[in-house]
């Protein structure tokens, strides 16, 4: 299950920065994309941190 989990992180990660950076070049809502970006990249961290806290 977590590798499942960090599996599907890791697409929507890179989903998000390719309109992260395409928010960049102002084709996209920079603040919608890049909080998108920052809120998975923040939770990507957590979920693999998420066992090493528990022991």
């Amino acid at each position: 299950m977590r590798y499942t989990a960090v599996f599907v992180l890791i697409l929507i990660l890179g989903f998000c920065f390719y309109h992260y950076l395409l928010g960049l070049l102002h084709l996209e809502s920079l603040i919608l994309t890049g909080g998108l970006f920052f809120l998975f990249l923040f939770l990507f961290i957590r979920l693999i941190t998420w066992k090493q806290k528990n022991e």
